[in-house]
């Protein structure tokens, strides 16, 4: 998945660099550093798509995104519960638990909804257009508002 990132990065305009110590710089087309001290080209390359809201269109990183929005939640073991029951039983799920355990199974379940939009929407791009090109930031969009 990092060849992806890269690809996507230089398909934007990032150039890639290293300083003095090693570290690697991400540049945007018009020369503008975005990021700066990776320890690997890799993760500039996932440090730049992530500013500039570009996903590469893989499940795994689909759904590293979405969760990734969920952030502290998605490590709480309720998260991943919520995730599966909505995966399950839809919007009929029951969520079993108190405080913060049931805002963590309640935003698993809505990463679940959020994914499954997603998949959604990638089903109805034409396959031959790239998703990056046919509609910039669909991911980021439906993230924030639930729409693409």
């Amino acid at each position: 998945m990092a060849d992806a990132y890269v690809r996507f990065a230089e398909a934007d305009g990032a150039s890639f660099v290293q300083d003095a110590a090693g570290r690697w710089i991400a540049r945007d087309k018009d020369g503008i550093t975005v990021v700066c001290g990776a320890l690997s080209i890799a993760e500039a390359a996932r440090l730049y798509c992530e500013d500039r809201d570009i996903t590469p269109s893989t499940n795994d990183a689909i759904m590293a995104r979405i969760f990734a929005a969920y952030r502290p939640y998605d490590t709480h073991p309720a998260f991943r519960e919520g995730y599966r029951a909505y995966q399950l039983d839809g919007v009929f799920r029951r969520n079993p638990h108190d405080g913060v355990a049931a805002q963590a199974w309640e935003r698993g379940a809505s990463a679940a909804m959020l994914y499954r939009r997603a998949l959604a929407h990638l089903d109805a791009v034409p396959a031959d257009a790239a998703p990056e090109t046919a509609s910039p930031g669909w991911l980021s969009r439906l993230i924030r508002t639930g729409r693409c």
